[in-house]
């Protein structure tokens, strides 16, 4: 998949459970939008909680849904892909 650009080789780890953000100290909320499409219908929850000063966490499994949180949200949520479906991945 990262040969053919389908995942991002510089965050590749995440995909194995190892995070690129420290968790942030308070109330943390993680939201999972698999694509492009459900990362729209989460963002204005997501801006609504963090209104509420609760921290938000969004996992997404595509490239194109990751340049789209970073882009409508920015620092407003951590962003991280998704852990592969493995025990030892989503365990870290």
């Amino acid at each position: 998949r990262t040969a053919k650009g389908k995942e991002d080789r510089a965050r590749r780890l995440e995909r194995f459970g190892y995070p690129s953000a420290n968790r942030p100290q308070g109330p943390l909320i993680w939201f999972h939008a698999a694509s492009v499409g459900e990362t729209n219908a989460v963002i204005q929850l997501i801006r609504e909680i963090r209104r509420r000063d609760i921290h938000v966490i969004l996992t997404t499994g595509t490239i194109t849904s990751a340049k789209l949180a970073a882009e409508r949200l920015g620092q407003e949520a951590i962003h991280q892909y998704v852990p592969l479906d493995l025990k030892p991945s989503v365990s870290r």
